[in-house]
Parts: C-alpha cells; structure tokens; sequence
C-alpha cells in the first residue's frame, strides 16, 4: 500500500486531506476525523453538530456552543451547567458567573447575565437608588403616567392623587355641577343659575345676573353677562332682559329680527310654510301670495282662464282662427294649415298641416 499522505498509481498523488484525516490510496478521497466535514475535512461541523461524520445533535441550551469535535458545551454569559442548563446563583452573573453583581438597593434584583441592577416597580438609575422620572411609574419606569390636570403620579402604581376641582382615576373629570374644591367635597353657593368653578368656587353668572354670588337681577333694558349689553332688537321686537333673545313679529327671524322669512316660509318665527305656486311670491308677515305670470287663485295654482294671460290675467288674447293662447305670456299656438304670430297667415301654396311643415303631393 502507498506511503501515509500518497495515493495513486505508483503512489506518486499527494493527499489534500486536513485536519489530520486519510486518504483513500486508491482515488485519494479524505476520512474526516471527528468533527470535522467537507471535501478535503477542511470544514468544522455545522452548528448545532459535532462528532464523527458530524452525525450527533449538539444538547447545549439557553444559547451555549457545542465544540464540534467532542461536543462539549461553551455557555454564554449567566448560563452554567453541563448543558448550560443553569442560572448564575444568586449575586453572580457573567461569563462562567465569575463576576460579582453591584449592591443593587430597593428590593432589585441583579440579572445573571449582564450584572445590571433590575429595578423593582417605581425605581430607577444604575443601582436602583431613584425614583422613577416624573412622568413615568412602574417597573423600568417604562410605563407613562396618565394622570392629567397636574396630578401627581405615584411611581410604583402609577395612582394620581388629583389636584383641587378634578376626580377619576386619571383626574380627568371636573367636578360635578354645584361641587367644587379637594375631591370635590366643598358645596357651591351660587344663585340664580350661576356656576362655580370648580377648583375655588368663583360665581360665574347666567345672562342677566350679577353680584359675587349672582344675586341681582340686571338693571332695565340690559342684557348678558355682567348685563353690560343694551338690547338691540329690530322691526317691533321684544328683548328678553335675561339672554337678550328678541321675540319677532310675524314676518321675522334671526337674532335681532332683522331678517325677513326665507323663501317659503313665514308667520311667527317663520315657521309657516308657504303654498304659493309656480313661482309666487309669498308674503312673508300672512303668507299671502302673489302669483306670477300667467295664474291666479289663492295658491296660484290655477293658470289664466283661456283668452286671457299675463299678471293678474288682465292680458287679452289677440290668437286667430281657431289658435290657442300661452297663459303666461300669450305665445299663439296655431290650429294645422295656420302661421304667423296670431295664426293669421294660410301656408304658403303646395303646404299643409300643423306650423305648415309638411309639402302636398
């Protein structure tokens, strides 16, 4: 047989093999030792491998490397154990839990893998030693405060302890009407309608009251808030002295009254709804029409009787031979073999019918 590293005829090939594997002396083809793979054993097992012809199924946890050769286990940081199936005991941490954690404070623990301190809820910094930032509570202070209403926020909880004229559980809500103060227990004493602040009780009064207390009525033809405002009611409309509102005549709307109904409407506050007919004009005050071009009656909705058009139908009819007449503005629509604006013209010779349009034959 050839020489140890030779292969071929008269054993003059020389084996490419690696890692101290053999070669066939016949064709030269590598013998991986243990560990190792590939056309010329130059290739460590694939991860997750090892041994010969890297067959066996490495068992290495919480993400620890197996050697490829023997399979044994390298754990990563804050892992020991034959399968790097441990934690690092307690106050230790690191590669080979060989180092020692920092005198974390406030109940917090220290990860076995980076050694940092693991706050408990509402404390933070590099030994756990402050308070969460305002603004945030909870473990890691990661999580943000919903308190609003310049509450304060407790760091461990994320409670808020609401300040005065503000409740629920993230001090959202004012108080309730005719409650004001700390938690909402001082009782207001405004009169006449008016409301109290609920922080510190200050009156605000309605329309047509005044006084600390909202106790006196506004003085005559005044209105509104502190009844600095003189009414200003239009067309013979009364003012209200309390909230200035005008009550309109018939006829009238808008705040001052100085509109008149819209199109379609009228009577008190225009809510009356006109009947008038193609396109009348309605009185906005009774609701009576006056009808356009070409009708009458109460609604107008009757047309001119015939022989008659134009407004009011005063207009008579000048149509001939037998022509009927537009109500409205006395167009004459002639009878077949007639022309001409009052159909007092025959066709033309070698013509008939309706408007002459068609030719005898």
């Amino acid at each position: 047989m050839c020489p140890w590293g030779m292969w071929g005829s008269r054993c003059q090939e020389k084996c490419t093999c690696q890692n101290g594997a053999g070669c066939s002396n016949v064709d030269g083809d590598c013998f991986c030792t243990a560990g190792w793979s590939g056309e010329n054993c130059e290739q460590p097992c694939a991860q997750g491998r090892y041994g010969s012809g890297c067959k066996r199924q490495c068992r290495c946890k919480n993400g620890g490397e197996c050697h490829h050769i023997t399979g044994r286990c390298s754990c990563s940081a804050g892992y020991i154990g034959l399968v790097c199936e441990l934690p690092c005991p307690k106050g230790r941490f690191g590669q080979g839990c060989s180092r020692t954690c920092l005198p974390c404070k406030n109940n917090a623990s220290c990860s076995h893998v980076s050694g940092e301190c693991l706050c408990a809820a509402g404390w933070s910094g590099r030994l756990c030693d402050s308070p969460c930032p305002e603004g945030t509570y909870g473990e890691g202070c990661a999580q943000q405060c919903a308190c609003a209403n310049g509450a304060y926020c407790d760091p461990v909880s994320g409670a808020c302890n609401c300040t005065a004229g503000w409740i629920g559980a993230s001090c959202e809500t004012p108080c309730t009407e005719g409650r004001y103060g700390p938690s909402c227990l001082k009782v207001c004493e405004c009169q006449n309608g008016g409301s109290c602040n609920h922080i510190d009780g200050a009156c605000t009064c309605t329309p047509g009251f005044t006084g600390d207390l909202c106790e006196q009525s506004c003085p005559s033809g005044l209105f509104g808030l502190g009844c600095a405002n003189p009414c200003t009611c239009q067309n013979g409309a009364q003012c209200n002295s309390v909230d200035g509102q005008c009550t309109c005549l018939a006829g009238y709307t808008g705040r001052n009254c100085g509109l008149s109904c819209s199109e379609g409407t009228y009577g008190l506050n225009c809510q009356e709804t006109c009947l008038c007919q193609n396109g009348a004009s309605c009185n906005p005050v009774n609701g009576e029409c006056t009808c356009s071009r070409g009708w009458r009656g109460v609604s107008c909705s009757e047309p001119c009787p015939t022989e008659r058009f134009g407004d009011g139908c005063t207009k008579r009819c000048k149509c001939k031979n037998g022509a009927t007449c537009d109500h409205v503005d006395g167009t004459c629509f002639c009878t077949p073999g007639w022309v001409g604006n009052r159909c007092d013209a025959q066709c033309e010779a070698g013509y008939f019918g309706q408007n002459c349009r068609h030719r005898c034959r």
